[in-house]
């Protein structure tokens, strides 16, 4: 590795590959224009420990004089380290933004040992299907099963909250048991539409026998569900998939199963099976006891269960028991890579004991010459109190983090947030792992984007007017007392902006307040719009929980043509800067139909086969094209010019290709300033017929030298 900073080139150059680590030769060049130089160091930091480490003169040529050393390091996911030198009694430091008097943690640079991702998951489009939703190419009917709502039409919508159709235990609630029957035969007839989209990798959601829809909550991991089709069925798919270049990611639940399993058996349902093999809630001789996570209350040994849901129980992941049968010689992990997995996912991996995800890693290197493991993680990694990625535990996560600050930015124009995460991210995590992060559109766990994006028209029947004049003051002055100003309200009122749910709960409080009449209230609520996204909220996905309780509210969140055309103009924009971006791009089934949803459970709904939004297929397409055209983005690392909450300018660079990526975030025509090397660059790709020095609204450009 040869770099240039300054005119201060340096080298970190392997001489040695050794069993637990490598011996490299480390060389810095200073020029000896800018004076006498010495005390020339390497500052390498080594988890919470900085060591400082000499640089010997080894020679000059006729501009730089050489400084250099030989260094072991052991295998290591990320070193950081920059470099000092001392000039006519001033000290400067050597950093990624080149020579300075001081060095912000942002501005090291990295260095792996012993860690890598495999190429095909750097930089590759991958598509996440929820497989009961995506499509049904059996024609045979789905069995009638215990606890189990199947839906008469694809058509019809989801079922959210308790399903009062299913048989119940006690005063329990039943969720999630509404079936489609998308299964696995639908997945294989519905290959080549996946591939058109420039998809390499496909993402199922989990596939093992369970009572629930998302099927998270295991039931049998031997089994595949009955509605998905045979172990057969799923071999036959990974054929037809690796027969298209596409690599398969299984999402693997190894921290609870089902209370109904097999091997917890609440219910009693397996109590005729020979006694060591029934479930151990009702038997604690059970051969599956010691699967379980336990602790002791009330002077009892009681399970553990997954955020206290008592449909959950937890694993102990640290267990023997665990070991042997998910990452033993046979267990989960070697089955199903015998049908032709190539990489896992993990649900809740911080839920997983170290020892155990050593262990799944273990069992991944067994089964592959490539290993990959995905992570299940909603904050930053590194900053978990613990060791999530690294050679011997996962290899990279889903992006949450990184995404809720892109959403904060394209939705609430927010380019703060988006600047100190990019910085985070850029710092603190190896290469490899930043250009296979998991960068989505939408998941099974947050709302769909387009839905995020749709902008809601606080008075979409335009009534306001016809609203009595006293009463039409009072809302006003009511806006005003929330920090509206003048032309927040007019914004408010011409749908360029939206109420959020508290503060609408606010504004009818008020007008309560000062004499309006509960009817009259009622009335409000029925002509006036409200978003229950807040701006300051996690990840750009909770809606308060009033809201949640509300389920025709959740379930009629739908936008109307005009909101939706709107949505389109960020959402588009959203996915150029997506496409043009390090890391894994995730396709959710059905945002590039431009399917809509309001968190769980509306956002996963069945994919709308008969309906869909064409056009956007077409741009998906497109940029799908685009993006694999361009392996400049999956190799390299970009630099933000420019970053602002209208627009932002980035850039990857090399030494022989550069390409320019414009973004407008605002909807208004943007004239901007390109660096004169692209003035004669190619335009290989064009957002709203956005141009060179101008971006129209919600465009983009990129220009390639």
């Amino acid at each position: 590795m040869v770099n240039m900073y300054m005119n201060t080139p340096f080298s970190f150059q392997e001489i040695e590959d050794c069993s637990n680590g490598k011996k490299y030769l480390v060389t810095v060049k200073i020029l000896m224009s800018i004076g006498w130089i010495d005390d020339v160091l390497l500052y390498l930091d080594v988890g919470e420990r900085t060591y400082e480490i000499p640089l010997g003169h080894v020679g000059n040529d006729s501009e730089y004089a050489s400084f250099s050393n030989d260094l072991f390091l052991e295998n290591r996911y990320l070193y950081s380290y920059y470099f000092s030198f001392k000039s006519n009694d001033h000290k400067y430091f050597i950093t990624k933004n080149g020579v300075k008097s001081s060095v912000e943690y942002y501005e090291k640079f990295k260095e792996s040992v012993g860690f890598s991702v495999p190429d095909w998951a750097k930089g590759a489009i991958m598509y996440h299907i929820f497989v009961d939703r995506f499509y049904r190419g059996s024609k045979k009917p789905l069995p009638k099963m215990d606890r189990r709502d199947i839906h008469e039409s694809w058509d019809e919508d989801v079922v959210l909250g308790d399903n009062p159709k299913v048989k119940h235990y006690g005063n329990e609630e039943v969720w999630n048991v509404d079936f489609f029957g998308g299964d696995i035969e639908g997945i294989i007839q519905k290959l080549d539409y996946i591939q058109s989209l420039g998809v390499t990798v496909l993402y199922l959601s989990p596939i093992f026998e369970s009572p629930s829809t998302h099927r998270y909550d295991t039931i049998d991991y031997e089994k595949i569900d009955p509605y998905l089709g045979s172990w057969r069925d799923f071999k036959r798919f990974t054929k037809e998939a690796h027969k298209r270049g596409m690599k398969i990611v299984l999402d693997l639940v190894f921290n609870h199963t089902s209370d109904e399993s097999k091997y917890f058996d609440r219910y009693g349902k397996n109590k005729d099976q020979f006694f060591f093999d029934q479930g151990s809630y009702n038997n604690p001789y059970s051969k599956y006891y010691p699967f379980y996570r336990y602790v002791y209350k009330d002077g009892q040994e009681k399970n553990t269960y997954w955020w206290d849901f008592e449909t959950m129980p937890e694993l102990d992941s640290s267990g023997e028991f665990w070991k042997k049968y998910h990452c033993g010689e046979k267990g989960t992990i070697d089955r199903v890579y015998s049908y032709g997995v190539d990489a896992v996912r993990l649900d809740v991996p911080e839920d997983i004991a170290d020892i155990g995800l050593q262990w799944i890693n273990e069992a991944v290197k067994r089964n592959s010459k490539e290993p990959f493991i995905i992570g299940e993680v909603w904050e930053n990694p590194m900053r978990k109190g613990r060791t999530l990625i690294s050679a011997d535990r996962m290899h990279t996560v889903m992006n949450y983090h990184f995404i809720d600050a892109v959403d904060c930015y394209f939705k609430y124009r927010d380019p703060y947030k988006l600047s100190y995460t990019i910085k985070d991210i850029n710092a603190e995590y190896a290469d490899d792992t930043i250009h296979s992060l998991m960068n989505f559109t939408s998941t099974h766990d947050v709302s769909r984007k387009i839905t995020l994006f749709g902008i809601r028209e606080f008075d979409p029947n335009q009534q306001f007017s016809s609203l009595p004049v006293e009463l039409q003051r009072k809302i006003y002055d009511g806006l005003h007392f929330l920090g509206y100003m003048d032309d927040d309200i007019m914004s408010l009122f011409n749908g360029y902006s939206e109420i959020t749910y508290f503060s609408f709960q606010k504004l009818m409080d008020y007008l309560l307040k000062h004499d309006v009449s509960s009817e009259m209230i009622s009335y409000l609520k029925g002509i006036f719009r409200y978003s229950p996204f807040d701006p300051n909220g996690s990840f750009t996905k909770d809606i308060y929980d009033d809201v949640k309780k509300d389920f025709d509210f959740v379930q009629n969140y739908i936008l109307t043509a005009k909101e939706y055309e709107k949505a389109l103009e960020k959402y588009k924009a959203y996915l150029l800067f997506l496409y043009s971006w390090p890391g894994m791009v995730s396709i959710y089934y059905g945002d590039e139909a431009g399917m809509q949803g309001l968190d769980n459970l509306t956002n996963r709904r069945p994919y709308p086969w008969n309906n869909p939004d064409r056009e956007l297929i077409t741009y998906f397409q497109k940029l799908g094209n685009y993006r694999n055209s361009n392996p400049i983005i999956k190799e390299t690392m970009p630099q933000i010019l420019e970053l602002d909450s209208d627009f932002m300018l980035f850039e990857y660079n090399t030494h022989d290709q550069k390409m320019l990526i414009g973004l407008n975030n605002s909807d208004s025509s943007i004239d901007i300033s390109i660096p004169s090397i692209y003035n004669q660059g190619e335009e290989v790709f064009s957002l709203n017929q956005s141009k060179k020095k101008i971006l129209t609204p919600y465009g983009g450009i990129v220009i390639k030298k």
